[in-house]
Parts: structure tokens; sequence; C-alpha cells
């Protein structure tokens, strides 16, 4: 069954997955159901091959630029539907693993199991928490308890407003020297381009698109940029991805001569408090 699923996945136009996303959205079919379908993931990071290079990469961006590390404290923005990484990062050596999300229906069929500790808060280890409220949820951790924030194509989901908000909490939360590292997908995810940004917000921004899984801010490199060095983070390497390829941008300059040649579909940013 599942393999005739991924053949019509395959076959179908994206126009027409939009179309069936936002009927079962409109109905209020349940992610979770769609899951099992594969109509709709939250990502990948259930499949332990892909979650594990994830964290090799992020790991060594870590690694590379942080001198001197303590490992308080780590945050994932967007783990998805599994939380199965902190493994690795207790391994690493983090004493304290948060988990930042707006919910995920797959994860939260767990929630009984873990302790509540606050509104959003859940406790699934010893110093392993999972926060389901977002940016809000940040605010539950106290000052400079973090040495590392790391997210894998998921900063593209957050609206503008509340990529703003996570950046503020995380300027508080951060140790002084402490890295960030965020890979960003600037596609509209549909089409694999950038056709669905060009339509009326009115559809793109409504509620029906956002439960169906298929929003993305539409916002480029540069918008990340700025956000990171208004709040005084010191950017430490841009990459973007041209022809397939990972490139590092040497000089912001570079990056406008370059973005007008060629829309980057997807880029990295590592930074430092």
């Amino acid at each position: 069954m599942n393999s005739i699923i991924i053949w019509i996945k395959k076959k179908l136009d994206w126009r027409i997955k939009v179309v069936l996303r936002l009927t079962f959205a409109f109905f209020g079919v349940k992610y979770t159901t769609l899951k099992s379908l594969k109509i709709s993931e939250h990502g990948r990071m259930e499949d332990e091959s892909y979650q594990k290079g994830v964290l090799k990469y992020h790991l060594s961006c870590f690694e590379k630029n942080r001198a001197n590390p303590t490992f308080c404290g780590v945050v994932e923005i967007g783990p998805g539907d599994s939380l199965d990484g902190y493994r690795e990062l207790e391994d690493f050596g983090f004493s304290s693993i948060y988990f930042v999300d707006k919910g995920s229906q797959i994860v939260e069929k767990t929630l009984n199991s873990y302790k509540r500790r606050g509104d959003g808060l859940y406790e699934v280890g010893k110093n392993i928490y999972y926060l389901t409220r977002g940016a809000t949820s940040l605010s539950q951790i106290q000052d400079r308890k973090i040495e590392f924030c790391y997210s894998q194509s998921v900063l593209q989901h957050i609206p503008e407003q509340e990529l703003g908000s996570y950046f503020d909490q995380l300027k508080r939360i951060m140790v002084l020297g402490g890295i960030q590292s965020h890979v960003i997908n600037h596609t509209d995810h549909l089409s694999g381009e950038f056709l669905v940004h060009k339509w009326p917000k009115i559809i793109t921004e409504g509620k029906y698109w956002s439960r169906a899984n298929l929003y993305t801010n539409g916002l480029d490199i540069s918008w990340y940029i700025s956000a990171l060095e208004e709040r005084r983070f010191q950017i430490i390497e841009i990459a973007v991805e041209i022809q397939g390829k990972y490139s590092v941008i040497a000089d912001k300059k570079d990056l406008q001569i370059k973005s007008q040649d060629e829309k980057f579909k997807r880029s990295r940013i590592i930074c430092k408090n």
C-alpha cells in the first residue's frame, strides 16, 4: 500500500498536491493521518541516517567556532516528529537539551509520558525538555543558559514577526560566544522554486494554508543576516547554494552581486553571540 501511495505522490503535479492538502486541512483531517498516507510530514528527522547527518554537520560548526566550550545547554528549533537527537547531543556533552517547536501531533502522542513543567514545557528526560509554544516557550529558559542553537530547514516556516521574537530570546538566553548554525530552504517547498511566493498573501498566509503545512515566509538570505546583525550577533560564515553546490561568501558585497543573477534556493548561516 505504501509503495502505491509513494508512486502516486511522485506522479502528481505539485499544484494538485496543494489542492489535496488544502482540502484535507479544510475538513480537519489530522496530521497523523496525512503522515501515515505520506501526504504531509514535518521534516525527515525520524530518518535516523538523515538525523545523524544533520547533527554531524551542525555539531562540527559548533566545534569549529566555539572556543573553550562549557556544554551548558543546546536548543534545536523545529525537531519535527522526532526528539531522538537528544542521545547524540548528550554524548557530545551538553548538560541541558531543549527542543522547541509549535508542537507535533506525532510527538504529542507521547506527551502523557512526559512530566509537565510549565505552559507548553515538558521534561522528556533528565535535563531534556520539549517546548511546544514556539518563540514564547523560550521565555522559560533562564538568561545565559544556552551555548549552541541550530535548525535544519525550519526557519523558513516561521512568520517574520515570530522569527524576530526567536532571535530576541536567543540573544537573552545565549552565553557570550555562543554559536548558532542554521540551514534555510528559501524555495516554496512545492514547486521547488519561488512560484508560490508570488501568490497573494491572502492565500499563502491564510489559516488553511498554514494548517496544511504549506507556509513558507519567502524571506531571502539578506533578511536573516540583517535580523541577526541588528541583535548584535556576529556573522561567522555565510554559504549559499549555487547550481546544487554550496559556496561560501567571503564578503556580503559579493552576496549582493551574486543575488542579482541567481536566487539562492538554500543557505547556511553560522553566527556568534
